[in-house]
């Protein structure tokens, strides 16, 4: 190993000494001789590895001085020959990190092994700072922000990233109290955080809403993980946290369109289950119960693997654990026997719609399937359906060469099997201007597609003929093997279509107001554009929409031809054709109101009319001046628009009812326990404390039940939540929180208020009795004042007084 020494002694014995050990030595090493300390510094830019200085040197203090400052602008090792008189001289040895001290005399051994240990030394020190430099380089370049805690109170070592959240220098924030960096809030939540990872001795995880730099509100996840010692004490804990901010909007925006989407679905005629990943029904939406395995509550809260048989759950399973991961449509089939004892088949649709959920579209497909096992009958009945079919039938082979035709073909076209069996089909039946587009079709189908055409083909005279074709390949074991053509002669249809095309084009627009109402949650919103709608599209002038409200039609929307002729707003269900119709459920053509018993016409101008019912929503009746003036067009095209109509308004009620249902019991009509959680969070905030909660539990239910019957036991719970509720103020916050359990939320309100709310109550089911049964109710309050208070705790408080006072209560009338 090549090195280069500088020797710095004015005694030949000293300079012999070491040139002998040099020589011994395994390093390679050039030495420079000097006789004083100032020639040294000419050499410092010689890339100098070791210094050996005798302490024999003229004017010693002042040279030592300069040493010193060189061992640590330079990194360059030193030896120091000294006699032990003149240890004096380094008193503060610190200042030499890089520094031996050999006491003369010495021998060669001792001179050899102290280079051999200064370059070892020398090393060692390199590489340690390069250590450190490289874990500091990382600590700084990690995205989350680090520290260091020695104690719960002062910062420790901090990384670039979190002295950039707090705007400030990393070393300057080192050694800083959190008290002096925080608001006394943020620093009291921090400080107890810190304190609670210190004594437990265990790594602790939690959110923190802090202000950055930039005094922007930040929400933080902060991990804090204690280092022990061998004797299991804490050395020190470091801090890592996540800025999650845009992660929890995102998460809420996600349950936002979660919540949307299950109320779309609660509409649909299938069954519909809300499934977590470990597969615990979330809940069940469906009219028919009887197709579920168990009953709906028992299923409700319960794993779909300990229920449902071990062959439909591993598939179930299979497919909900690829919906959540890839986040795909999972479709699939399976036989279960149901309530009502048949055994069903069904086709589940799965998708995930959340991480952690998933929703399944269930359909009976019974008899879808019990279709398919008749398909071995229908074939059996194939040759006498193709020699009987009404249309028109060519069985042909992958070169659209005639095998086979039937008798309607015959009929339609003129040709007889023997005439062109073997004769390529286009080249007799398409007309010269249809041939190539005939041919193309030939080419679709030999690729596998099925071909629905409407188009022109000749008779053996040369007729042209309106035909709609269908066309598709016969497989064989996924081989192509040849293709069916199948002619329908619809020139009587064609001819109708003609009459019709006006209406094709109310019929457009009608979808398109289809379209717009889905989009529309007011039901008069609904009623204004389906009066609009008839009288733009259908021109209809004298039109009227009337929906059942408390057994009378109640006029929603009229057009702009009907005159205010002292109408009535309202009038019985039972009145005239539209109460003839509204009971019935069909739609009626008055040609000539004077021969209808029924026709109470409200102007004597009016001569016919066409009434609509809206599903068992109302009526929708058109007028007109004329006699005989409505047909069956009119009538389809009204419908038409009714049944939008009639639909949008089902879908807008059923929404409804699915928001009220979501937040309330259905026994009482209180809000539920879902509600209740929801709101205690939401008004946990700053400007609501202080803010009480009150806990309710109903004693001697059991006693009404079990005597009586849970028909009186569910009136109890009725007649309790009355009580509660006409004794709660209108902004309070009123719950079932459980079977005989109720919550309520007084934001705002300290505890004497709250108290007396209590005794509102109290007194109200003083000697209350049902059934000769004495029944009271526990109540607990607890406050919160303070907004670092944690609002489970006061809840827990809450109930914890509740639980006190229904054993004081208890012990009382023991």
């Amino acid at each position: 190993m090549n090195k280069s020494l500088v020797i710095v002694t004015a005694e030949n014995s000293i300079r012999k000494k070491v040139r002998n050990t040099l020589n011994d030595s395994y390093y390679n090493i050039s030495t420079t001789y000097l006789s004083d300390f100032k020639k040294l510094e000419k050499k410092l830019n010689d890339n100098i590895d070791l210094v050996i200085i005798d302490n024999n040197l003229k004017n010693k203090i002042k040279s030592y001085k300069m040493i010193r400052k060189i061992s640590q602008e330079e990194d360059i090792p030193f030896i120091f020959l000294i006699s032990e008189k003149e240890d004096n001289f380094f008193e503060n040895k610190e200042f030499y990190p890089l520094s031996i001290f050999l006491s003369k005399p010495f021998s060669k051994a001792e001179l050899k092994n102290n280079i051999e240990m200064i370059f070892y030394k020398y090393e060692f020190i390199k590489q340690t700072t390069k250590i450190n430099e490289e874990q500091e380089m990382l600590l700084n370049n990690i995205q989350n922000q680090v520290w260091f805690l020695n104690n719960p109170d002062i910062y420790g070592r901090v990384n670039e990233s979190h002295a950039e959240f707090l705007g400030f220098d990393k070393n300057n924030l080192e050694n800083k109290k959190i008290t002096e960096i925080f608001s006394d809030q943020s620093a009291e939540k921090l400080l107890n955080f810190y304190k609670k990872a210190f004594s437990k001795k265990k790594k602790l995880k939690d959110e923190f809403w802090l202000k950055n730099y930039k005094l922007e509100d930040r929400l933080l996840s902060i991990t804090a993980t204690p280092m022990l010692d061998k004797n299991n004490q804490i050395k020190f804990i470091i801090c890592s946290a996540e800025d999650i901010t845009e992660k929890k909007e995102m998460e809420k925006q996600l349950l936002e369109r979660e919540q949307r989407f299950l109320s779309m679905v609660a509409t649909l005629p299938d069954i519909l289950v809300l499934f977590n990943k470990e597969g615990v029904y979330k809940n069940i939406w469906t009219g028919q119960e009887e197709n579920l395995y168990k009953e709906k509550s028992e299923m409700l809260g319960s794993n779909f693997e300990e229920i449902l048989p071990e062959d439909v759950a591993a598939k179930i399973r299979h497919h909900l654990d690829k919906a959540l991961k890839y986040n795909k449509l999972q479709v699939f089939e399976y036989k279960l026997s149901v309530l009502d004892g048949d055994i069903k088949y069904f086709e589940s649709r799965m998708t995930a719609i959340s991480q952690n959920q998933a929703v399944v579209v269930v359909r009976d497909i019974t008899d879808r399937k019990e279709a398919e096992k008749e398909l071995e009958v229908q074939k059996a009945y194939f040759k006498q359906l193709f020699e009987n079919s009404p249309d028109a039938i060519a069985v042909l082979n992958t070169n659209s060469e005639v095998i086979d035709v039937n008798e309607s073909f015959t009929k339609l076209f003129g040709y007889k099997k023997d005439e062109i069996e073997g004769t390529e089909i286009n080249e007799f039946l398409a007309p010269e201007r249809c041939k190539k587009e005939a041919y193309e079709i030939s080419k679709r189908i030999c690729s596998g597609e099925v071909v629905k055409k409407e188009t022109v083909r000749l008779n053996k005279k040369g007729k042209q003929i309106d035909v709609y074709l269908l066309s598709y390949p016969i497989q064989l074991d996924k081989n192509k093997v040849g293709m069916y053509a199948l002619y329908r002669d619809i020139s009587e249809r064609k001819l109708l279509e003609k009459n019709l095309r006006e209406s094709k084009k109310k019929i457009e627009e009608l979808h398109q107001i289809a379209i717009e109402m889905e989009t529309i949650d007011n039901e008069k919103e609904i009623y204004k554009l389906t009066v609009d709608a008839a009288e733009n599209i259908l021109n209809f002038d004298v039109c009227s929409l009337d929906i059942v409200e408390d057994n009378m039609f109640v006029v929603k929307a009229r057009s702009t031809g009907v005159k205010d002729d002292g109408i009535d707003e309202k009038a019985p269900i039972t009145t005239g054709i539209a109460g003839k119709v509204y009971e019935s459920g069909r739609s009626q053509i008055t040609s000539d109101v004077r021969d209808e018993p029924e026709a109470e016409p409200v102007n004597s101008a009016y001569k016919s009319a066409m009434t609509v019912p809206i599903d068992n929503f109302g009526i929708f009746q058109v007028i007109s001046n004329k006699e005989e003036y409505f047909d069956e067009v009119d009538l389809e095209l009204t419908e038409l628009l009714i049944a939008h109509t009639s639909a949008a308004i089902k879908r807008i009620r059923a929404e409804e009812r699915i928001k009220y249902l979501g937040y309330h019991d259905s026994l009482t009509g209180l809000y539920n326990r879902a509600y209740f959680e929801e709101e205690m969070e939401r008004l946990d905030v700053k400007r609501n404390l202080p803010f009480s909660i009150i806990i309710g539990d109903l004693n001697n239910l059991k006693k009404v039940n079990d005597r009586y019957g849970h028909d009186q036991g569910d009136e109890l719970i009725k007649n309790i939540a009355d009580i509660l509720r006409e004794n709660c103020r209108e902004d309070d916050i009123l719950a079932r929180w459980g079977g005989d359990e109720f919550g309520l939320l007084l934001p705002q309100t300290e505890a004497p208020t709250a108290k007396k709310v209590m005794q509102r109550i109290h007194s109200k089911l003083t000697n209350y009795s049902h059934k000769q049964i004495d029944v009271n109710l526990a109540l607990g309050l607890a406050t919160k004042t303070k907004q670092f208070e944690d609002i489970d705790e006061i809840f827990k408080k809450a109930d914890d007084n509740m639980y006190e006072n229904k054993r004081i209560i208890k012990g009382n009338t023991s």
